[in-house]
C-alpha cells in the first residue's frame, strides 16, 4: 500500500508538472515546433516594377531532403529568358527569407522580407496559391551599384 500511495504521489507530481509548463516547452504543442518548409517556386504578384521585369520568379529548390536551397541548380531568382542568378547566400526561417544571388555579367540580386504564413508550402491546398505569401525588398546590382530597388509580393506555386 505504501508503494502504491508513492507511485501516486509520483504519477500526481508529474500531472501537476506537465500542467505548470509553458506550451513552448512542450514540443507536440508548440507552434514554434511546427515544421516549416517554403520549398518551391514565387511568383511576382502584380505588375513588374521598373528595373525588375525580367524577375519571373524566386525558387526555392534543394537537390535532397535537408540539403540547403543552394544545392539545387534552379535554385535562385529565375529571370523571363530562364537564366537563373543562383543564391550565393540564404537564410530563411518561419518569420524571414533573405538572400543575395552570385552575379551573372555582373548582374545580381539581394532580397529581404518575410513569409506571410508557416507551415510545409507543398503540402498547402492549392487554393491559397494565388494569395501573396512572401514579401519583401528586392534589390538589384550591376557591378555591385544598385541599380533597381522595389518592395514586392509573390504568391506560390507548388507545381501541377
Amino acid at each position: 500500500m505504501n508503494k502504491r500511495r508513492h507511485w501516486a504521489h509520483l504519477f500526481l507530481a508529474l500531472l501537476l508538472a506537465v500542467a505548470a509548463a509553458p506550451l513552448s516547452t512542450l514540443g507536440a504543442f508548440s507552434s514554434s515546433q511546427k515544421r516549416f518548409d517554403p520549398e518551391g517556386q514565387f511568383n511576382p504578384i502584380g505588375n513588374a516594377p521598373k528595373g525588375l521585369e525580367e524577375v519571373a520568379s524566386i525558387d526555392l529548390f534543394r537537390s535532397g531532403r535537408g540539403r540547403p536551397f543552394t544545392s539545387h541548380t534552379h535554385s535562385g531568382v529565375v529571370t523571363t529568358r530562364g537564366a537563373v542568378y543562383r543564391f550565393q547566400s540564404i537564410s530563411a526561417s518561419q518569420n524571414s527569407l533573405t538572400f543575395t544571388t552570385r552575379a551573372r555579367a555582373g548582374t545580381s540580386y539581394r532580397f529581404t522580407g518575410r513569409f506571410l504564413k508557416g507551415g510545409v508550402y507543398a503540402e498547402m491546398d492549392s487554393s491559397v496559391w494565388d494569395q501573396p505569401l512572401l514579401e519583401g525588398t528586392l534589390s538589384k546590382f550591376k557591378n555591385g551599384k544598385k541599380i533597381a530597388e522595389s518592395r514586392m509580393r509573390f504568391s506560390y506555386f507548388g507545381g501541377t
